[in-house]
């Protein structure tokens, strides 16, 4: 019968403040990363186990079924008994290593003084808030936005008539088209009042475990489109890609920085709580072979913007269409933070 290898622990005992230094949580830092390690080795070293006990398994019932065919009286009287219970004992260890490979985590406990749990729920709660009212997108890319017709013909009438200078004083007073909007660029839709287009994608946040762990803690979970994943957990970070390479790093190397931008949207049911203006738009459509123009009116929206960056190793801007839910989170993991430094340095 197999025996379920004990399932490794690791400890982050923040309530006691001599493991509450740069020092001792670097070590613990390098710990968990080995135990990481080991428990991936361990899972590939199952997995291989498994696939080569499936093949055993496959060639004993191929011998089986050779001998009921060509050898059924003499090879079953003295080989056949033997043969299932081989087949059997190879089934068994198979359910066992299976079985194995479900409980091989690395088990982590994590213990927070009184403040501290109080902060993590603040950032726990309102990003649960956060993912429950909003739609989060990637921002893969953003540039400037063609001008209109209309627009480029009276900029090079103005070039022709009075020269380059005549261009940039008119560019010195406000105009409506200078607007500093933001919108998405479907190939179909010119924003008369944005002039700032951005690629977006549609993303999820969520409350996660890493893979290879086993607490009562659920990570908060970021993905971007390119399959990269950081998991924030109360003392410590890890950014891993779609490789499964990984980096664990100090909560205190995780930037979180909120801005708000002017969203033109199209999707109407997309648009935030918070409507700051009204524009208008053009729609072309090519699917009769005519360009034919239809004028809409657009809601502008203000939507929030949060730039995340863990030292080099990962860089990404979101785009939420909750601008107060996402301002609510990022003050309470700054104050998480700023408790956290507070108590590593005391």
């Amino acid at each position: 019968m197999r025996r379920t290898k004990p399932i490794t622990k690791i400890e982050f005992n923040l309530t006691d403040k001599s493991n509450v230094n740069t020092i001792k949580l670097t070590q613990k830092l390098r710990e968990l990363r080995r135990g990481i390690i080991g428990i991936r080795e361990q899972k590939n070293a199952l997995i291989k186990e498994i696939e080569d006990l499936e093949k055993t398994i496959k060639n004993a019932q191929l011998k089986r079924s050779i001998s009921k065919v060509f050898l059924y009286g003499f090879f079953l009287k003295s080989h056949g008994q033997t043969l299932e219970e081989n087949i059997a004992e190879l089934k068994a260890d198979k359910i066992g290593a299976q079985e194995e490979l479900k409980q091989l985590t690395l088990e982590l406990n994590i213990h927070l003084p009184l403040d501290l749990i109080e902060a993590y729920y603040n950032i726990d709660s309102s990003f649960r808030k956060l993912i429950d009212t909003s739609h989060i997108w990637h921002i893969t890319n953003r540039f400037n936005y063609i001008m209109h017709p209309v627009i480029n013909n009276k900029l090079q009438y103005i070039i022709a008539q009075s020269g380059i200078d005549a261009l940039q004083k008119f560019f010195q007073k406000p105009h409506i088209f200078e607007t500093d909007y933001y919108h998405d660029n479907p190939s179909y839709l010119r924003v008369y009042k944005a002039k700032t287009a951005v690629s977006r994608h549609y993303v999820r946040f969520s409350l996660k475990a890493f893979p290879e762990f086993s607490t009562l803690y659920r990570a908060l979970h970021f993905v971007d489109t390119l399959g990269m994943e950081l998991y924030c957990y109360p003392s410590f970070i890890i950014v891993m890609d779609k490789e499964g390479s990984f980096v664990i790093r100090d909560i205190e190397d995780l930037k979180m920085e909120y801005s708000t931008i002017p969203f033109v949207e199209s999707n109407e049911q997309l648009v935030a709580p918070k409507v700051i203006d009204m524009t208008w738009a053009a729609l072309y459509s090519y699917e009769t072979g005519f360009r034919e123009e239809i004028y809409k009116a657009m809601v502008v929206a203000e939507y929030g913007q949060l730039k995340v960056q863990v030292n080099n190793n990962w860089k990404v801007e979101f785009l939420v269409n909750n601008s107060t839910a996402l301002l609510e989170f990022v003050e309470a993991f700054k104050q998480y933070q700023a408790t956290f430094q507070l108590m590593t340095q005391s």
